[in-house]
């Protein structure tokens, strides 16, 4: 079994339902890199060169930017897009939702709990840097992702019957993680089998169960996620934003 997505770059439409495979128009530049033209919010996951998805990946291009004059701190920045994400949740994705919160409440605990190894990181430029411009660093939650897990890897026409609508996902670089919430019922032979369906094309399946996620406690987030997310800095060599500069913005 693979232990990773078979393409070399996965487009993953998210948080959105509008989508039809007309909607993508794919091409390659130069090098024979495939690139991506798509109007509904997205990422595209760089999976042959394993580079991460994190909250300061390009990924907040197709959106007006965010005053910059309002956000002069990571902490900000990050606030702005802990607000801005569960927009992205299916309006009755309850448990999507629970999770983004105590997402982000791990990430902040964690960074706070790794603060004096964050500051010795960025000793040498501290006059830069705050310890908590790495927050920016942590992994990037898609909710409501369409997956394209085709049979044939080659095939690139993002066909309709082989995306497949997912409630949570990230990509460490390393391993492409689906977050599926568990109820008290039996699992159904449908999410049984599509679980196998993912597994077999390099995903990795997370359960969490919905009754513990209802509790709110942080904990919950601490104990199922694997330990790259614990952390989440350090194949990071300086932090940095998602919201590129521009001129006129000020500086901080």
């Amino acid at each position: 079994m693979i232990d990773q997505p078979r393409q070399s770059r996965l487009l993953v439409p998210f948080g959105s339902k509008d989508w039809s495979p007309d909607r993508v128009s794919i091409s390659e530049d130069t090098s024979g890199q495939l690139e991506f033209d798509c109007p509904v919010t997205h990422v595209v996951l760089d999976i042959a060169a394993k580079t991460p998805l994190r909250l300061n990946s390009d990924w907040y291009r197709l959106f007006n930017r965010p005053p910059m004059r309002e956000l002069t701190s990571a902490k900000a920045q990050f606030n702005f897009i802990k607000e801005h994400m569960p927009g992205y949740c299916d309006v009755w994705g309850k448990f999507q939702q629970i999770f983004l919160t105590l997402y982000f409440d791990f990430v902040v605990s964690q960074i706070e709990a790794h603060k004096p190894e964050l500051e010795h990181k960025l000793a040498d430029m501290s006059s830069l840097f705050s310890y908590q411009d790495w927050l920016l660093s942590a992994f990037m939650p898609l909710p409501q992702p369409l997956l394209y897990v085709p049979d044939d890897p080659a095939d690139y026409s993002y066909a309709d019957e082989d995306m497949i609508r997912l409630p949570l996902m990230f990509w460490t670089g390393d391993q492409a993680i689906i977050v599926f919430f568990r109820g008290n019922e039996t699992r159904s032979a449908k999410i049984i089998n599509l679980q196998e369906r993912l597994r077999e094309n390099g995903f990795v399946i997370l359960e969490i169960d919905q009754q513990k996620l209802t509790n709110c406690e942080v904990s919950v987030i601490r104990e199922i996620l694997p330990g790259e997310f614990h952390k989440f800095w350090q194949s990071e060599v300086l932090p940095s934003g998602p919201f590129k500069p521009e001129f006129g913005d000020p500086v901080f």
